[in-house]
């Protein structure tokens, strides 16, 4: 039976991953709600798991926690020897908050199975902004200002892609070895919109150790079957359907073009 404490740790868990990993958080700002009110809700809303552990010294001093501290420590130092106007005060303002929610975040995420909770709702992360990169592909600006490359909740394209690599990377382990291609793959779908060289490199990157990893005998299969679905798409009078498409709408632009040419012409 799950007690009150686990469950309200596992509400905070998915409340974390759903706001920020999505990038609710910034995505918001368009509506009058800046990411600071998130932190703030952030920390309210955990603040009795967090007394809870204190209380009860379950919280493990860990090395990020001396980082933060000398991080916050460096910051204040730095500010006290530079000019001191307001950029210079927003941004030891925004380390001092990015290290408060860091701290949080540590301190709600410890234990394996609410690490475990949160690799899953990643997952899910992942496979929404797969969706929304998707749709903006055909829907060209729907959140991206740059027309032809899809950025989804997180208003920036690089960002977009890093996101969707890094939630492979975190959230890999916990999908079914049946799904791992298909999740793979979709990741992959996700990437690909934003058009963003430095994602899909490191797409390709992750995506190769994690075979090298698993050992190529082992995935021999599912690479084959993969390779046969991309290479049946490009060949199918469908890809001539969807490139056709791409073009009325003004997807395919020549910046596009230019960063696909980066691929196949070195």
């Amino acid at each position: 039976m799950i007690s009150l404490g686990s469950a309200y740790r596992k509400f905070l868990v998915i409340f974390a991953v759903g706001i920020f990993f999505t990038n609710i958080a910034d995505f918001s700002i368009k509506y009058g709600l800046i990411p600071l009110v998130w932190i703030g809700l952030f920390a309210v809303v955990s603040a009795p798991a967090i007394m809870k552990g204190l209380t009860n010294s379950r919280i493990p001093i860990q090395p990020i926690i001396y980082w933060s501290a000398f991080y916050v420590a460096i910051s204040i130092l730095w500010y006290y020897h530079s000019p001191q106007d307001e950029f210079a005060f927003q941004e030891v303002q925004t380390r001092i908050v990015s290290v408060i929610f860091l701290v949080l975040a540590l301190i709600v995420f410890n234990g394996t199975d609410m690490q475990r909770l949160a690799q899953k709702w990643i997952a899910g992360a992942v496979l929404l902004a797969t969706a929304l990169n998707i749709y903006e592909l055909f829907n060209p600006m729907t959140f991206s200002t740059i027309p032809g490359r899809s950025s989804g909740l997180y208003n920036n394209v690089n960002q977009s892609g890093a996101a969707l690599v890094l939630g492979l990377i975190l959230s890999y382990h916990v999908i079914p070895d049946r799904f791992k291609m298909a999740y793979v793959g979709i990741t992959a779908l996700g990437v690909i919109p934003t058009f963003s060289r430095s994602a899909m490199i490191g797409w390709m990157m992750v995506v190769g150790y994690f075979f090298v990893r698993a050992g190529f005998r082992a995935q021999i299969r599912r690479l084959a079957v993969l390779a046969v679905v991309c290479v049946g798409v490009l060949v199918s009078p469908l890809w001539g359907d969807i490139q056709h498409s791409l073009e009325q709408r003004g997807a395919l632009t020549l910046n596009v073009f230019e960063r696909i040419q980066f691929f196949t012409g070195g």
